[in-house]
């Protein structure tokens, strides 16, 4: 058994927020069947935007056009890997809707709040429920 979580560790994941026409959001579920919002592990010397951009085209094999600043940040616990994460949010567009998953995904599909709420999350990515008034402004 893990010791407790080492206070301030933080696994920090840079995620975006990608909408279709029809103002629904992007989500990635996991090979577990549990979803997460698209992107991935902070690694060092990277820059927020080549995390980002590494992580969609490693999930989702398509490229990342354009992405805004610094959205908002939430926080979570990973439980099943003993760690804090904080998940630094983004919006984003890309080249395509086209998706080739992959890195652990194994499919993606745009949902609305309602149905946001209803899925199944990945450790650490539940709390996005508490921020839907952030997701659609």
């Amino acid at each position: 058994m893990q010791g407790p979580i080492p206070s301030p560790y933080y696994r920090v994941a840079v995620k975006g927020l990608i909408f279709n026409d029809e103002n629904k959001v992007l989500m990635a579920r996991a090979a577990d069947g549990r979803w997460e919002i698209p992107g991935g592990g902070w690694e060092h010397d990277e820059t927020i935007e080549e995390c980002f951009a590494r992580e969609i085209q490693e999930e989702l094999g398509v490229h990342v056009v354009d992405m805004s600043q610094l959205e908002f940040i939430f926080r979570g616990v990973n439980l099943e890997k003993g760690r804090y994460v904080l998940r630094l949010m983004v919006r984003a567009t890309l080249d395509s809707h086209n998706f080739m998953p992959g890195d652990g995904i194994v499919a993606a599909k745009f949902v609305d709040a309602e149905e946001l709420k209803m899925l199944p999350f990945v450790p650490g990515d539940a709390n996005i429920v508490d921020y839907i008034d952030k997701i659609w402004v």
